[in-house]
Protein backbone atom coordinates (compact mmCIF):
# COMPACT_ATOMS: atom_id res chain seq x y z
CA UNK A 1 0.00 0.00 0.00
CA UNK A 2 2.96 2.32 0.32
CA UNK A 3 5.52 3.58 -2.12
CA UNK A 4 8.11 2.82 0.55
CA UNK A 5 6.65 0.06 2.77
CA UNK A 6 7.74 -0.11 6.41
CA UNK A 7 8.70 -3.78 6.02
CA UNK A 8 10.05 -4.10 2.47
CA UNK A 9 11.47 -7.62 2.83
CA UNK A 10 9.94 -10.61 4.56
CA UNK A 11 11.78 -13.92 4.89
CA UNK A 12 10.49 -17.32 6.01
CA UNK A 13 11.77 -20.90 6.17
CA UNK A 14 9.51 -23.30 4.24
CA UNK A 15 8.30 -26.15 6.46
CA UNK A 16 6.67 -28.28 3.72
CA UNK A 17 6.98 -28.72 -0.04
CA UNK A 18 4.53 -26.40 -1.78
CA UNK A 19 3.39 -25.54 -5.28
CA UNK A 20 2.34 -21.92 -5.83
CA UNK A 21 -0.72 -21.07 -7.95
CA UNK A 22 1.52 -20.23 -10.92
CA UNK A 23 3.13 -23.71 -10.74
CA UNK A 24 6.38 -22.62 -9.07
CA UNK A 25 7.67 -25.32 -6.70
CA UNK A 26 8.95 -24.36 -3.25
CA UNK A 27 10.82 -27.09 -1.39
CA UNK A 28 10.90 -27.80 2.34
CA UNK A 29 13.88 -26.09 3.98
CA UNK A 30 14.15 -23.29 1.42
CA UNK A 31 14.27 -19.69 2.58
CA UNK A 32 11.50 -17.74 0.91
CA UNK A 33 11.78 -13.99 0.53
CA UNK A 34 8.96 -11.63 -0.25
CA UNK A 35 9.83 -8.20 -1.59
CA UNK A 36 6.86 -5.86 -1.56
CA UNK A 37 6.48 -4.43 -5.04
CA UNK A 38 5.62 -0.95 -3.88
CA UNK A 39 5.74 0.76 -7.26
CA UNK A 40 2.16 -0.31 -7.93
CA UNK A 41 -0.38 1.51 -5.79
CA UNK A 42 -2.90 -1.26 -5.20
CA UNK A 43 -4.48 -1.05 -1.75
CA UNK A 44 -7.22 -3.38 -3.00
CA UNK A 45 -4.77 -6.29 -2.93
CA UNK A 46 -5.31 -6.48 0.83
CA UNK A 47 -9.08 -6.41 0.78
CA UNK A 48 -11.97 -8.58 -0.31
CA UNK A 49 -14.22 -6.88 -2.82
CA UNK A 50 -13.28 -3.83 -4.84
CA UNK A 51 -10.94 -2.20 -2.29
CA UNK A 52 -12.85 1.08 -2.21
CA UNK A 53 -12.77 1.15 1.60
CA UNK A 54 -8.97 1.57 1.63
CA UNK A 55 -9.29 4.70 -0.53
CA UNK A 56 -12.02 6.12 1.68
CA UNK A 57 -9.96 5.55 4.85
CA UNK A 58 -6.82 7.14 3.39
CA UNK A 59 -8.73 10.18 2.15
CA UNK A 60 -10.47 10.57 5.51
CA UNK A 61 -7.22 10.55 7.48
CA UNK A 62 -5.50 13.04 5.16
CA UNK A 63 -8.55 15.31 5.13
CA UNK A 64 -8.81 15.26 8.94
CA UNK A 65 -5.14 16.17 9.41
CA UNK A 66 -5.25 18.90 6.76
CA UNK A 67 -8.46 20.31 8.25
CA UNK A 68 -7.01 20.60 11.75
CA UNK A 69 -3.38 21.45 10.95
CA UNK A 70 -1.18 23.32 8.54
CA UNK A 71 1.78 21.07 7.69
CA UNK A 72 4.99 23.05 7.15
CA UNK A 73 8.38 21.62 6.18
CA UNK A 74 11.00 22.98 8.59
CA UNK A 75 13.83 25.00 7.02
CA UNK A 76 16.55 22.66 5.82
CA UNK A 77 14.01 19.89 5.35
CA UNK A 78 13.36 17.87 2.24
CA UNK A 79 12.54 19.56 -1.03
CA UNK A 80 9.79 18.38 -3.36
CA UNK A 81 12.44 17.02 -5.75
CA UNK A 82 14.15 15.05 -2.98
CA UNK A 83 10.84 13.56 -1.83
CA UNK A 84 10.14 12.10 -5.28
CA UNK A 85 13.07 9.71 -4.76
CA UNK A 86 14.11 9.87 -1.10
CA UNK A 87 17.27 8.11 0.05
CA UNK A 88 16.49 5.27 2.39
CA UNK A 89 18.26 2.68 4.52
CA UNK A 90 17.33 -0.92 3.73
CA UNK A 91 16.74 -2.93 6.89
CA UNK A 92 13.94 -5.05 8.30
CA UNK A 93 12.00 -1.84 8.77
CA UNK A 94 12.56 0.59 5.89
CA UNK A 95 13.84 3.94 7.13
CA UNK A 96 14.25 7.19 5.29
CA UNK A 97 17.88 8.32 5.43
CA UNK A 98 17.93 11.47 7.49
CA UNK A 99 14.48 12.76 8.25
CA UNK A 100 11.66 14.87 6.96
CA UNK A 101 11.24 17.58 9.53
CA UNK A 102 7.76 19.06 9.55
CA UNK A 103 5.87 21.19 11.97
CA UNK A 104 2.12 21.03 12.48
CA UNK A 105 0.43 24.33 13.25
CA UNK A 106 -3.07 24.14 14.69
CA UNK A 107 -5.38 26.10 12.43
CA UNK A 108 -7.12 29.07 14.05
CA UNK A 109 -10.88 29.00 13.59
Amino acid sequence: MRLFPSVPINSRLTVDDEVLPDGCQVRKGWFDNYFAYAMEFKPERWLDGDGEMAYVQMKLVVAAVMYEFEVVVVNGGATAKKMMNPPYILSLVLKMKGRLAVRLHKRQR
